[in-house]
């Protein structure tokens, strides 16, 4: 399995677990399990989106942007 491909099956598997499915075994997680959290549904469908991002770059991350800094900078004397 490439690289790009493991990639892609981890977006999968955080895509299902973000619907709250069990990506082994394709059944619903119980709605008691941590798993089942809302919090982390959103944490897995962030991470998601970000493996989508890294697939259609073909398998690298994109570069950070950098952001220009303009204005002084004062530091206190010591």
């Amino acid at each position: 399995m490439t690289e790009l491909e493991t990639i892609r099956r981890a977006k999968m598997y955080m895509d299902k677990l973000a619907k709250g499915i069990n990506p082994i075994n394709d059944t619903q997680v119980p709605e008691n399990d941590t798993l089942n959290n809302v919090r982390l549904s959103k944490c897995f469908a962030f991470v998601s989106d970000i493996l989508q991002r890294v697939v259609e770059n073909g398998g690298l991350p994109q570069p950070a942007l950098a952001t220009s800094v303009t204005g002084t900078f004062c530091f206190p004397e010591l």
